[in-house]
């Protein structure tokens, strides 16, 4: 686990399925926005989502620090078995290892300098859509390489 400088400003990474715009996933990650603006105004705050660019439209001004990825999303979507075990397994080993994707060697390193890493809601991880699992498993990781303290809130 890095060691973290005590003076740098907190680090939070949030999972969403922002930005397709669904209303539910919508009214989560800018109520979480919202909050973490009045509490941790000096982070930087990364969304992790499916559709960065439409997140960005729609929940750009809701934080200050607030930045826009698909790191995980695309580890997920990418894995070349449909089985969930199999997807799982390969994000954790892809985060712990980021030389397996070079492609997204940059996203995934930032998984390793984390405070705070929170899935919100969760109704798109289901049997419908089997590699959404990589989402936990890289989750998981990520709070493993980082130290991060870990929530999921929503469905």
């Amino acid at each position: 686990m890095p060691s973290r400088d005590p003076d740098a400003r907190p680090v939070y990474y949030l999972i969403a399925s922002a930005g397709f715009p669904n209303l539910g996933d919508e009214l989560i990650t800018r109520a979480w926005l919202r909050y973490l603006a009045d509490a941790a105004p000096d982070a930087t705050v990364w969304v992790d989502t499916h559709s960065p660019g439409p997140a960005r439209l729609l929940h750009g001004e809701s934080h200050p620090g607030v930045r826009f990825v698909d790191t995980l999303w695309r580890l997920s979507s990418e894995a070349e078995s449909e089985d969930p075990w199999e997807v799982a397994s390969w994000v954790q080993q892809v985060v712990h290892n980021p030389g397996m994707s070079p492609r997204w060697h940059h996203g995934i390193s930032l998984l390793q300098h984390l405070d705070v890493v929170h899935v919100l809601g969760g109704g798109y991880v289901n049997k419908v859509w089997p590699k959404h699992i990589g989402l936990l498993a890289g989750a998981a990781s990520a709070i493993d390489r980082s130290g991060a303290r870990g929530a999921m809130t929503g469905q």
